[in-house]
């Protein structure tokens, strides 16, 4: 069971690279129930999560040796295929309770992503001809300043932010009285291409060659796929609507457990659900979590010459959770955020003698510079 999260705690990031406990869900909803502010990054798709299906028959009734022998083989020709698998988080029906539907896709967007140049040269029969090509990488997101919202100041510079393998979030609409609003804070430009994970009955081979081919249903994308992704211009002319990856969703809600799931219910007794007030919520959903990786931030400094901005995006939208406005809005009005009361005992006196100190200070100055004017 987890520990309730610290009551001096006022905002929390959800990094989901996994599937989250539902005991810490609780905890999670807890917190936003008592006014905390919750910022989730989730992923979906991770580059290192395969399986390989293989659907005759056949294959599962030969031996372990034989296995290998024809693995190469009924992959050559098709007969078995390899698959991306949709990472689980468990977030899916918890952020759809609080207005947020998670998009199972993965997007590619040419019309903004990362690009560079490739230099190639032929020598010719007098000089060396150089040759320069613009390779992209459409899976690589940067957002556009025209594709983020303005009203809100900590995504106005994200030129320098990468969204790798990111995915989408949209709204969920809700029958009846609209308690809660949805707004998008950055997109996707038009000419977003959107690959979605579909559930297949897979047949999964392990590496050891000793599965049983029990079938299950997976959410998955074919590998071949990614290798169809144009990395050169022109680029297909798609015009599809944009696709939000980072969203804000204010609004009231009620909770989403009634009750601690470790509770054990008695056999044959209804548990009686309690019924309680709504509560105003603040969430943030960022459908990616690379983003923040020190070794991507490492690569767009040598490889692309991009100053990574992901670190003071990160910043400002603490300070802008925290008291509505950006860093730059709080250090112009010059005020001190803590209140004096929240301070330690140590914290209080050193603040008291430096206030006594400022007087103490001045005095010392006008004597001494009327004693050297007496001099």
């Amino acid at each position: 069971m987890p520990e309730p999260i610290p009551e001096d705690v006022k905002i929390l990031f959800v990094i989901a690279m996994d599937k989250v406990p539902k005991e810490a869900l609780y905890r999670i909803d807890q917190f936003i129930q008592r006014g905390g502010k919750v910022v989730f990054l989730t992923q979906i798709f991770d580059d290192q999560k395969r399986v390989l299906d293989v659907q005759e028959d056949f294959y599962w009734s030969l031996p372990r040796h034989m296995r290998a022998q024809l693995l190469r083989s009924l992959i050559y020709r098709g007969k078995a295929k390899q698959y991306y698998v949709k990472v689980e988080t468990n977030l899916e029906e918890f952020l759809r309770h609080y207005g947020i539907e998670m998009e199972s896709v993965f997007l590619t967007d040419p019309g903004s992503c990362l690009k560079t140049i490739r230099e190639s040269y032929k020598l010719g029969w007098i000089r060396e001809v150089k040759k320069e090509e613009e390779i992209y990488f459409p899976e690589a997101i940067r957002i556009q300043s025209k594709n983020a919202n303005s009203n809100y100041s900590f995504v106005n510079n994200l030129e320098g932010t990468v969204f790798f393998a990111a995915h989408s979030y949209k709204e969920l609409k809700k029958k009846g009285e609209k308690s809660f609003q949805f707004v998008p804070l950055f997109s996707t430009t038009e000419k977003v291409k959107v690959y979605p994970f579909v559930k297949r009955e897979i047949r999964e081979e392990n590496f050891d060659l000793t599965a049983k081919g029990e079938k299950k249903t997976l959410e998955v994308i074919d590998t071949e796929v990614f290798k169809t992704i144009p990395r050169r211009p022109p680029f297909p002319a798609l015009k599809n609507p944009r696709k939000h990856i980072g969203v804000l969703v204010t609004g009231h809600f009620s909770p989403y457990f009634s009750s601690p799931p470790w509770e054990e219910q008695k056999q044959g007794e209804k548990k009686e659900k309690k019924k309680k007030g709504k509560t105003k919520v603040t969430i943030v959903a960022i459908g990616n979590i690379y983003f923040l990786y020190n070794f991507l931030q490492e690569v767009l400094k040598k490889a692309y010459r991009i100053e990574p901005s992901a670190y003071r995006f990160a910043v400002e939208m603490v300070e802008w959770l925290d008291s509505g406005e950006d860093i730059a809005q709080v250090r112009m009005k010059h005020v001190e955020r803590t209140p004096l009361r929240k301070l330690t005992e140590r914290e209080k006196w050193h603040y008291t003698l430096y206030i006594l100190a400022i007087p103490l200070v001045f005095v010392v100055f006008i004597s001494s510079f009327f004693l050297v004017r007496e001099g």
